[in-house]
């Protein structure tokens, strides 16, 4: 897959500002005296930072935008809004077909919602009830 040279740069930026802040990170806890090990640190951190990628990464493989122009949700539907295909916030659509915005000032004109989605279901925690 082809990479824009701007692409590769802010890659390679974000590989040592990571390096960076794990060494930092590893400063920090030796300046309390916490006696870790280095390696297994900076492995743990590597790990995490995996897998916030990568759970970025599915969130955004499973974004299913529908377009405006396909259709609407239901009057009073809490959905999320792609709104001039800058940002998103949450918001329904008012009977009088205008949409009410939750988060952020009220939208000016209805035209600058291009998509919406439905909101994901909230996080319950984990159970500790078994089946």
């Amino acid at each position: 897959m082809y990479k824009s040279p701007i692409n590769i740069i802010i890659d390679e930026m974000h590989i040592k500002f990571a390096e960076s802040i794990e060494q930092k990170i590893f400063q920090a806890i030796q300046d309390i005296e916490i006696h870790i090990d280095k390696d297994g640190l900076i492995k743990a951190l590597k790990y995490d930072r995996d897998q916030y990628e990568k759970g970025y990464a599915d969130a955004k493989a499973e974004t299913h935008w529908i377009p405006c122009s396909e259709r609407l949700p239901e009057v009073g539907q809490s959905v999320l809004l792609s709104i001039g295909g800058m940002y998103a916030a949450e918001g329904c659509l008012r009977e009088d077909g205008d949409w009410t915005q939750f988060r952020w000032s009220a939208i000016q004109r209805k035209d600058m919602v291009g998509a919406w989605m439905p909101l994901p279901e909230p996080y319950g925690g984990e159970s500790d009830e078994t089946d």
